[in-house]
């Protein structure tokens, strides 16, 4: 029984040192070329990416060889696309966007089990890429909604990682295997003889 609670105990403090699983979607993994459209779904560490509304592209920009989602003109589509990640429930911490000749907008939104968490909405100047980040935790669904005003919108390098439960999660699970572990304790091994 001793084994059991000490066991139970040792599965909780492991699970509290365990680092957040992370991931960055850089879209390396792409095979069409320069200006295929894409269509997804694309699935990178765990996470599936898929076209919404709107032409979205793969492209390789200024040079670089590692493509990126681009939405506008440059390859003949629309002013304005979407993509959706899903992926379990995770963190969303930051994406990297660029815009080619004029300005850009984004509006990102990030979902739990169908209800909104967060909205965010900016503007991009041509200055490169951009990190925007420090943003969101416990969501299931993330969209993107880029606006290119110029040629184009790229999006690339979407970090997210695994949610981390809340301590008052932790604590009630901790205190769950105290309580099994207590219980397992106490009870008495029914013991029956017979005799021939």
């Amino acid at each position: 029984m001793k084994k059991l609670i000490f066991g139970s105990a040792a599965v909780a403090a492991m699970a509290l040192t365990a680092p957040a699983q992370a991931a960055v979607i850089s879209f390396d993994g792409l095979s069409g070329g320069n200006g295929s459209v894409f269509t997804g779904p694309y699935v990178e560490d765990g996470f599936t990416v898929s076209a919404g509304r709107g032409d979205i592209f793969e492209g390789q920009i200024f040079g670089n060889p590692a493509p990126s989602l681009v939405v506008g003109s440059v390859f003949g589509g629309g002013s304005i696309g979407s993509v959706q990640v899903v992926g379990g429930v995770f963190n969303f911490n930051s994406f990297d966007l660029v815009t080619q000749n004029g300005t850009g907008d984004y509006q990102v939104d990030g979902f739990l089990n169908g209800s909104s968490v967060f909205s965010l909405m900016g503007s991009l100047s041509p200055s490169g890429f951009q990190t925007i980040g420090g943003l969101a935790g416990n969501i299931d669904q993330l969209n993107f909604t880029l606006t290119a005003n110029g040629t184009s919108v790229n999006l690339d390098n979407i970090d997210v990682s695994a949610a981390v439960p809340e301590p008052a999660t932790w604590a009630f699970m901790i205190l769950g295997f105290g309580a099994i572990g207590g219980a397992l304790r106490r009870r008495k091994a029914n013991v029956k003889v017979s005799y021939a």
